[in-house]
């Protein structure tokens, strides 16, 4: 598997900052050159304990910057290297927070009593889950559960149905393990 690293990437021309992930930083630049205004630069390139996680993890801290995908209006780039060295350090969440213990999830059954599609779902938490994810847990082919994907989930099932939505619609729980 190629390792991933963490990325900052300016433009020079608006001083917006991209955070992502990639092999090679530099020939990620290359490419985003291309179609920009501006001269980009490599800001910061560090490799993580988990890129995936480290990149989510600096979206969130960094959400009330954002403008539009994975670019922020961020002023102070010391607050920036600071959170890019804390993300770093993070493990990944690739396992789920509540492994085995007697937690099932019972999306499919919520989904069918709303006549909700899992793909109307997907489509609905605008990139936030996959398709692939949502038929995952529609299906029950996933163990534990994540926060972030109850977070995720929970308001637009509740726009979809314009009912409030409680977890124990969408978990199920036994005090045997899975």
């Amino acid at each position: 598997m190629i390792s991933q690293k963490l990325y900052a990437i300016q433009n020079t021309a608006t001083g917006h900052v991209k955070i992502g992930i990639a092999a090679n930083p530099e020939k990620r630049r290359a490419s985003l050159q291309a179609g920009a205004t501006g001269r980009l630069k490599v800001l910061l390139e560090i490799e993580a304990k988990s890129a995936v996680t480290s990149e989510a993890y600096l979206h969130r801290q960094f959400d009330s910057d954002k403008l539009y995908g994975e670019w922020f209006n961020i002023n102070d780039l010391s607050v920036l290297e600071t959170a890019f060295y804390e993300a770093s350090e993070l493990e990944p969440v690739d396992k789920p927070l509540l492994p085995d213990m007697g937690v099932r999830w019972k999306l499919r059954e919520f989904l069918d009593a709303h006549n909700i599609t899992p793909h109307q779902l997907a489509v609905k938490t605008d990139g936030k889950l996959s398709q692939r994810s949502v038929y995952s847990l529609a299906n029950s082919r996933t163990n534990g559960v994540r926060f972030d994907t109850l977070e995720a989930i929970i308001p637009v099932l509740k726009e979809l149905t314009g009912k409030p939505v409680k977890l124990t619609d969408l978990l199920d729980y036994t005090d045997e393990p899975n």
